[in-house]
């Protein structure tokens, strides 16, 4: 499992490293649309697990909005300016809406989800998961749009908590932190994971990364690291929830060692629209 898992994360490493740096933004978020697309898929068959046609459906209709939004902001369609601002406001709406979803209604979901069937939630985790989607791709484009190493770094800190976790919650994990939701996970991997993201922001500071940025900014990039580490565990549980009350182990099977494309984007979902609002407060 762990030779699958490395293995899958390198084939990923390889593959998309160059497409962050090499491809013109335009493909870039064409390649985004794609994979937040097959998250939507997966995420549907959660929510609709015996309907097979339902999450092709629901994929299809997230594909359409982000195509739309990209042709409307790029005036690919509609060569109007007041078009590109409707969707610049329905996309930032989009954006307010996830992150109030994943700060306010996330946690709520997780303390009471298991007390509920899902079927009482389709409809809702439906509507939600639009948000979810559209607002991280939305975001991936704020982001990348700001500076491609801010977009980057955002990666590194949830990746670096992830890794963290992982293997610290392997060898010393004890106290579970959601037995009913996903028994493998422990209090210990989130403080490793934590951890882990730490050492990565003192290296980055001991390497002078930071050291155009003002002490107060640096101070508040610190702590949005950390608030993001902490929904970056709210994400990975949500899915788990999910994956809980639709009986599944992963959300599909695209990822050897991984499961599938929200199993490994489940932690940026609340990540990347949470950033994105961060910099447009701290600007």
């Amino acid at each position: 499992m762990l030779k699958a898992r490395v293995f899958t994360a390198i084939a990923l490493f390889v593959i998309f490293l160059p497409v962050f740096f090499l491809l013109p933004k335009p493909y870039l978020y064409i390649v985004f649309s794609l994979v937040i697309s097959l998250a939507a898929w997966e995420w549907a068959r959660l929510i609709w697990p015996n309907n097979p046609s339902r999450p092709v459906g629901y994929a299809v209709f997230v594909q359409v909005i982000l195509l739309f939004s990209y042709l409307a902001l790029h005036r690919v369609i509609f060569d109007s300016l007041s078009m590109s601002v409707i969707v610049v406001y329905f996309l930032q709406a989009m954006l307010l809406g996830s992150v109030f979803f994943w700060v306010v209604c996330a946690p709520y979901l997780l303390k009471i989800g298991l007390l509920k069937q899902i079927d009482r939630y389709r409809f809702f985790l439906g509507v939600v998961g639009i948000f979810v989607f559209v607002s991280a791709w939305y975001a991936c484009i704020l982001l990348r749009n700001t500076d491609l190493w801010l977009f980057i770094s955002i990666l590194i800190v949830v990746w670096s908590a992830d890794i963290g976790a992982y293997f610290v919650g392997r060898k010393w994990g004890k106290t579970k932190l959601a037995a009913l939701i996903s028994p493998g996970k422990s209090w210990e991997g989130v403080f490793g994971g934590l951890g882990c993201v730490l050492i990565v922001f003192c290296i980055v500071k001991a390497f002078g990364w930071l050291d155009n940025f003002e002490t107060h900014l640096q101070i508040k990039l610190f702590f949005s690291a950390i608030f993001l580490t902490g929904m970056s565990v709210v994400g990975d549980l949500f899915e788990s929830l999910l994956k809980r009350l639709a009986g599944q182990k992963d959300s599909s099977q695209l990822l050897p060692g991984h499961g599938g494309v929200l199993d490994r984007l489940d932690a940026l979902l609340p990540t990347l629209p949470i950033a994105a609002v961060l910099l447009q407060l701290l600007r």
